[in-house]
């Protein structure tokens, strides 16, 4: 009888062990899929507008007279680093962004001491690299001033989970540092909301006033320590030189006026009130949860928002504007969950209460953007995921939390997906981008029929006629500074003159003003026959003879339809 018993309680430990690491290995199975899934597509497509605008930043920002961000010095040591690889860098911000995921939660699991060797454990690390996928909601793979906001957000979560351990504030300082340095590359109304969040949940979180004094002291030094080391290799006096000229030309404002004020507002009253009502949800179940006499009907109220989430998630699934509800959709889930997890009495309380507050980083994030908001949630919402298993895990049942899991890889792998199938301004989906194509002066990349013949008539075009790689190219308004970029030539002042705005005359006057009379008489010039460009009368304003230039080619462009014509300059020289 005794061997039975044992070969019985044998046999159950197994089974007990098979099941407890079966949805886990389900889930990280899924979740190393979609990384090496959505990284594979990486080799694909070329944006002319804002990806390439974003890549003759990173390729030499102090080449330009007029700053528009730091986001190309930040970029600036990686693109060298993959050796001007465009697919590499891709790959590369990719693979960063999913490891500070992982960070991040691993982060929050040690501030609710959890052992790290569990199944679930495993489960949920896995799946926090993937959720900072939900970045390609609009398929732009090229790092920006987006990205930054992104890991900065993810080392700002890092830094604030670390309040809940006294043993950790040092690290938390120093997480705190690395994020006040990232996010110095993207907005500065993003730099201030950041720096805000840390410093309200350290004066609520931090055990005492000696420690508090300590954590912000350590984080001051962190910061400088680590500004002054970015600071050892950037170039000074042209950052100084080039934030002057914008100045000196738009002033403090962004030349696309908006406010953030407004710019919550109208979220709030359009695509993002489910947002808000879970929010308020979530304030609400804080503010009355030991109230027992009140927990049914705060149960209701969080049964009939999860309802409409679910709904809403339904009905936009498969819609092909996902891209654009994907953030408002995910932070209405986590505020949603945190109102469910606030209920049970085995959840930490204070790790909820924080969680709610840090979960304010994807929205924050967005200020500075002239961008809507509901555009702007899906690069960083990818946080919320993180959030929300977490909290999970530390409140719900394990089949709950795995559930929750599986429903979070599900949004980021359709979100991608979304991007896969309607790419932000490419003429085909992502999987008919099959030609390889040499783009720039390093760089190959696989696109569609019509923008690879496009890219090769034009390079064709312009070495036949002359044309050296790194010469100086100007565009004139034509919505295509990617022209440049994809030929191997080079901006002379600033990569990309707007046009179609009102300060759009007075902008192209100044950079050409700017521009050295040598150097652009030996300017190639890249312009279109689009509706929103300059006309013959304004360039002629702006100082430039066209009747001096030669037309070397014209080819309608694969997105737009409408003409772009590259001019030979009157000088030419000899490569």
């Amino acid at each position: 009888m005794s061997d039975r018993s044992n070969l019985s309680s044998g046999l159950t430990s197994v089974r007990s062990y098979e099941t407890g690491w079966l949805a886990p290995a389900i889930v990280t199975g899924c979740s190393l899929f979609t990384v090496l899934w959505t990284v594979s597509w990486m080799d694909r497509g070329f944006d002319f507008t804002d990806e390439a605008f974003y890549l003759m930043w990173a390729q030499e920002p102090s080449r330009f007279k007029l700053a528009y961000g730091l986001f190309g010095y930040g970029l600036h040591p990686l693109f060298e680093l993959v050796g001007e690889s465009i697919v590499d860098l891709r790959r590369l911000t990719a693979l960063i962004a999913a490891a500070l995921g992982a960070l991040a939660c691993l982060t929050m699991l040690s501030s609710l001491r959890v052992p790290l060797r569990s199944p679930t454990t495993l489960q949920i690390l896995s799946s926090s690299a993937v959720f900072p996928f939900s970045y390609y909601a609009f398929w732009i793979p090229t790092p920006s001033y987006n990205w930054f906001a992104l890991v900065s957000g993810l080392f700002l979560v890092s830094a604030t989970a670390d309040l809940l351990r006294p043993e950790r504030l040092t690290r938390s300082a120093f997480f705190a540092g690395l994020s006040a340095v990232l996010i110095m590359f993207s907005r500065p109304q993003s730099a201030f909301a950041y720096g805000a969040v840390y410093l309200a949940a350290a004066l609520v979180f931090a055990p005492d006033v000696r420690r508090l004094i300590k954590l912000l002291l350590f984080t001051a030094l962190w910061t400088v320590a680590l500004l002054t080391m970015v600071a050892w290799w950037m170039p000074l006096n042209t950052i100084l030189a080039q934030v002057n000229l914008y100045l000196a030309i738009f002033g403090v404002s962004h030349p696309v006026h908006s406010s953030v004020l407004v710019n919550l507002t109208s979220f709030f009253q359009t695509s993002g009130q489910l947002f808000l009502c879970a929010g308020l949800i979530f304030v609400v179940t804080s503010v009355l949860h030991r109230y027992e006499r009140l927990i049914p009907s705060l149960v209701i109220l969080q049964v009939c928002a999860s309802g409409i989430i679910a709904l809403d998630v339904f009905f936009n699934l498969t819609a092909s504007n996902f891209a654009y509800r994907v953030g408002p959709i995910t932070g209405a889930i986590v505020y949603v969950v945190l109102s469910i997890c606030r209920l049970r009495p085995s959840a930490d309380q204070r790790f909820i209460t924080l969680m709610g507050w840090v979960s304010l980083v994807p929205l924050v994030s967005t200020f500075g953007s002239v961008d809507r908001i509901s555009e702007q949630l899906s690069y960083s919402c990818g946080i919320w995921g993180i959030i929300t298993v977490v909290a999970s895990f530390n409140a719900l049942p394990r089949f709950l939390c795995a559930g929750i899991t599986g429903a979070w890889l599900a949004l980021t792998f359709v979100a991608v997906q979304s991007g896969l199938a309607a790419p932000y301004r490419l003429a085909s989906p992502v999987e008919m981008q099959l030609s390889p194509t040499p783009v720039g002066s390093r760089s190959t990349l696989k696109l569609d029929e019509k923008t690879s013949k496009f890219i090769t008539d034009l390079r064709d075009s312009a070495k036949t006629n002359g044309f050296c790689d790194g010469d100086s190219v100007l565009d004139l308004g034509s919505a295509s500074p990617g022209v440049i970029f994809a030929i191997g030539g080079r901006a002379p002042t600033f990569p990309w003159i707007f046009a179609g705005y009102p300060f759009s005359e007075r902008f192209g006057q100044q950079i050409i003003g700017q521009t050295d009379p040598q150097i652009l008489a030996r300017t190639w010039l890249v312009l279109s026959e689009s509706p929103r460009t300059f006309t013959p009368a304004q360039i002629q304003a702006m100082g430039i003879d066209l009747s001096s230039y030669t037309r070397v080619v014209r080819l309608d462009h694969p997105v737009t339809g409408f003409a772009v014509s590259l001019f030979a300059p009157p000088q030419l020289h000899r490569c």
